[in-house]
């Protein structure tokens, strides 16, 4: 069983950005396996975001272990939402 961190910052709305940053599910590593992740934004602009999702299958990478891709968009609050794309860290 292993996790990923990972550390993201959305798109800019409305002039401002949000960062986001977690721990994703505890998985087995097998082939094709993806993780679990949630969570809520950094505070910006007197407020916050909330986010979840299934990242993509793990891409190894020799030496280094695998990664896992995340993309998503946010909840809207304040009449926006905020786009995402990014990575994990590796895990071996």
């Amino acid at each position: 069983m292993h996790t990923h961190k990972y550390s993201l910052c959305t798109t800019v709305n409305k002039k401002h950005l949000h960062y986001m940053i977690g721990i994703t599910s505890s998985e087995p590593d097998i082939r094709g396996h993806k993780h679990r992740y949630s969570g809520r934004t950094t505070l910006n602009h007197k407020h916050i975001h909330y986010y979840c999702g299934i990242t993509g299958p793990a891409v190894y990478v020799p030496g280094y272990g695998h990664y896992h891709s995340m993309e998503g968009k946010t909840s809207c609050d304040l009449g926006h939402v905020h786009f995402y794309s990014g990575r994990t860290s590796c895990s071996r």
